[in-house]
């Protein structure tokens, strides 16, 4: 299963750390440096996109089109919910 995590905070790397353990593919999306680098700490790069989740673009550099499933789990609603529509 291909999946999309946008928002690499607790939730989001709690989540991506499951999937991982089960076999999925996973994309890890985030925008914060600060973050990332923590994420660079638990994750191979593989795993990890650098970027706005509620920008089409990075998106796409994740792997939209072959995901079967995206989780929105930024902390900002807004965003969670641009990510989902697209």
């Amino acid at each position: 299963m291909n999946v999309i995590v946008v928002g690499g905070g607790q939730v989001g790397a709690y989540i991506a750390n499951l999937l991982i353990e089960n076999k999925c593919k996973v994309r890890i999306v985030e925008n914060r440096l600060r973050v990332i680098e923590k994420l660079r700490r638990e994750f191979s790069e593989e795993y990890i996109v650098m970027g706005d989740g509620a920008d089409p673009t990075v998106l796409e550099r994740a792997g939209i089109s072959e995901a079967d499933v995206v989780a929105a789990v930024t902390g900002a609603d807004e965003v969670n919910l641009v990510t989902c529509t697209i």
